[in-house]
């Protein structure tokens, strides 16, 4: 007995060619492509586009070990925060010494002990020059000790010091991020956006090396010398006035921009939510006013114009104490005023 095959119907997905599985191309995520093009971007560029598309920035952050761009930018704000500390010290310095010694600044005229304007007190008429027929002496500068150079040195390490003590404990901060997110922290990531939001640190002590060298005179931190005109300063306790002066010294827009930021690396960066990036940046703004203050590293400037006077004591006034009668007209032959009946002591013996 013969067996027949049942032949089945062919179908349209029968007549379709089938491609092989190693023929299949599988399309690029957008992310990859964005990363591939940051990573390819010079170092101006990277800069610009993480202080002016910080969102854009953060989403394609390449992992650490992929580029080496975030360690050229940590030290470029390095050297040029030490070299503004550098500056700001030699100036404010300067000022100090002509300010006690009462020499010009800037073409003012000196002001000396005496009360006078000028060299001995008297007005300058103008007179023959020492060095009459010579050339103008000029003024020669001299070689900074040894001393000097290591007082630079330790003030300019004293000021990246401290930068990269901040960006150690923003990279620990933006660990809860990633926490409460439910993935593991990835510190490379958390050191990235510590530098990243440092940047307007490093614009900050470039615009200030450019006016010192202009001419520019050293000022008041962030808005400190605006801090007496607030009416309620006055009233608030020692620790408030503390906390007060270290928020004024620290409020600068350049200050505001970090923070936004550090807002914007953890939220995109590292794919946080909103109220954790928040609390990191609310965490972080209150270390650096609170920290100095319990520290006692900051502390507001006392008012000088204010008295201390003792509770319980009238102060002393030497005009209402009363004249000596004996001190009258003694020596040079002065002639001694009688004294009257009623100036006379009441128990004083009769004469005659």
């Amino acid at each position: 007995m013969a067996s027949t095959k049942t032949q089945q119907p062919i179908t349209e997905l029968d007549e379709q060619p089938k491609i092989p599985r190693r023929q299949i191309q599988t399309a690029e995520p957008r992310e990859l492509q964005l990363t591939e093009q940051v990573t390819r971007r010079s170092l101006v560029n990277q800069i610009g586009t993480a202080l002016m598309q910080p969102a854009n920035f953060y989403r394609t952050l390449p992992a650490s070990h992929t580029s080496r761009q975030w360690v050229w930018v940590g030290l470029l704000i390095l050297a040029l925060v030490g070299f503004s500390a550098v500056r700001y010290d030699a100036l404010k310095n300067s000022e100090t010494a002509a300010t006690d010694t009462g020499t010009s600044i800037d073409g003012e005229i000196p002001i000396n002990d005496s009360g006078g304007k000028g060299g001995g007190g008297g007005i300058d008429f103008g007179g023959i020059p020492s060095d009459v027929g010579g050339a103008p002496t000029e003024t020669t500068e001299t070689e900074a000790t040894p001393e000097e150079i290591t007082a630079k040195w330790s003030i300019a390490l004293e000021a990246a010091g401290e930068i990269v003590l901040q960006w150690i404990i923003i990279s620990i901060l933006l660990i809860e991020v990633s926490l409460l997110r439910g993935r593991k922290p990835r510190m490379g990531h958390n050191w990235q956006i510590a530098i990243y939001s440092s940047l307007p640190f490093a614009l900050m002590a470039a615009l200030q090396l450019a006016y010192y060298y202009a001419g520019g005179k050293v000022g008041e931190e962030g808005l400190s010398g605006l801090i007496d005109q607030w009416k309620g300063y006055a009233d608030l306790s020692d620790f408030q006035k503390n906390v007060a002066y270290s928020l004024s010294t620290h409020l600068t827009l350049f200050w505001l921009w970090s923070l936004s930021l550090l807002y914007l690396g953890a939220r995109y960066g590292l794919k946080g939510r909103t109220w954790s990036a928040t609390l990191v940046v609310l965490i972080w703004a209150g270390v650096l006013v609170v920290g100095p203050v319990m520290a006692g590293w900051v502390e507001a400037p006392k008012d000088e114009a204010q008295t201390e006077s003792v509770p319980g004591e009238i102060p002393f006034d030497p005009s209402l104490q009363p004249s000596d009668p004996s001190l009258d007209g003694s020596g040079g032959g002065g002639e001694s005023v009688p004294e009257t009946p009623s100036e006379q002591p009441p128990h004083a013996p009769m004469k005659g």
